[in-house]
């Protein structure tokens, strides 16, 4: 492993994987001040080292770490990613069980885009949809494991991508 991460390049993509777990190509190569290609090809060799892992998420390829987090945390990651799944998970954790209507007011989005979102986070198990007399109410699955990832990975999931210093290209 140490002659893997003997690369300045290398061992930088690493350490970002690892702090900005579930990061995109992009994101990483801005991250690091890299090529897309020379990213790429280095994620690719920690892959096949198996020092990370890639899940699929839509068109997007994430990266994570190969030891540490399970599934359920890398599925919470990579919807927590995206903007409106964060901020629909922090309103549901000031408030256990909301309305449409009450996350539309909360988040400033409009029905359609937050319907769009709820499907996708019930979908993928992060929601769940509490049938109710007059209107169905939205709950996180698992509140717990939310809080522990949005404390834990909270300041490198929000806000615009920085752009790195350029360091030398190694390939």
């Amino acid at each position: 492993m140490s002659d893997l991460l003997s690369l300045a390049s290398r061992k930088r993509i690493y350490d970002h994987v690892e702090q900005h777990s579930g990061s995109h190509l992009r994101e990483i190569g801005r991250r690091c001040g890299l090529p897309l290609g020379t990213a790429l090809y280095h994620l690719d060799r920690l892959e096949a080292e198996g020092l990370l892992s890639v899940r699929r998420d839509g068109r997007y390829k994430r990266y994570f770490p190969s030891q540490g987090l399970g599934r359920k945390e890398k599925d919470l990651l990579s919807a927590y990613r995206h903007d409106v799944p964060r901020r629909i998970a922090h309103a549901l954790l000031g408030s256990p069980a909301m309305t449409q209507r009450e996350l539309c007011a909360a988040l400033s989005v409009s029905r359609s885009t937050l319907s769009f979102h709820v499907n996708d986070l019930i979908r993928r198990g992060v929601l769940r949809r509490e049938l109710g007399h007059r209107e169905n109410r939205y709950a996180l699955e698992d509140p717990t494991l939310t809080q522990q990832i949005l404390d834990r990975f909270g300041a490198s999931l929000a806000g615009p991508v920085p752009a790195a210093t350029p360091i030398p290209v190694e390939a």
